[in-house]
């Protein structure tokens, strides 16, 4: 970020595509990380205290999408640690099945996604290799989870189950595979 606030506009060194972030807007960024490093639970989530899982594996994923886009990844940064704690809380969240540990909830593929964006997006910048097999379980529950048969046209609903689409949950499941698939996971194209 040093190098983009050192960007001056019309350089001739700076990408057409470059954001400029300036000291506003940095304090800002910092004050908010920060914020959020402190609301961390120690288990490793985000969350309000007696939410359920499902809104502690969504802002848990939200919450490190925003460290990452900041630079900051497990181990690395001022908030490595909290960010560390964070994959862990969510790879300790995944079962056997890939499912992440809230069965019952009848919006699940929401924080499915959400988490599963997360995690992919740090494995495409880590490549760890004890990340790789539970992230390959999530994602192959949102491959399963499609709707592919005639009327249904290729989306997800709420639940990971094959039938009906909705939007906003096609939204954040075509985000996750797309950023598992550019990390080196396996996505059919057919998906």
């Amino acid at each position: 970020q040093a190098a983009l606030a050192a960007a001056t506009p019309g350089s001739a060194a700076r990408p057409k595509d470059t954001v400029i972030v300036d000291a506003k807007t940095e304090a800002v960024i910092k004050g908010g990380l920060k914020y959020l490093a402190s609301k961390q639970q120690a288990s490793g989530a985000w969350g309000f205290s007696g939410d359920e899982q499902r809104r502690q594996v969504a802002m848990t994923g939200y919450t490190l999408m925003a460290f990452q886009a900041a630079g900051h990844l497990p181990g690395e940064g001022e908030y490595g640690k909290n960010v560390t704690a964070g994959m862990n809380y969510l790879l300790d969240s995944i079962g056997p099945d890939g499912l992440y540990n809230m069965r019952s909830d009848g919006q699940y593929m929401y924080s499915h996604g959400i988490a599963t964006i997360a995690l992919a997006e740090l494995y495409g910048q880590t490549k760890s290799p004890l990340m790789r097999p539970k992230l390959d379980k999530a994602v192959k529950v949102i491959i399963s989870a499609q709707a592919t048969e005639p009327g249904h046209e290729g989306g997800w609903r709420y639940r990971p189950i094959a039938k009906d689409a909705d939007i906003s949950v096609t939204v954040l499941q075509l985000v996750a595979i797309r950023a598992a698939k550019n990390g080196g996971l396996e996505v059919p194209q057919r998906t």
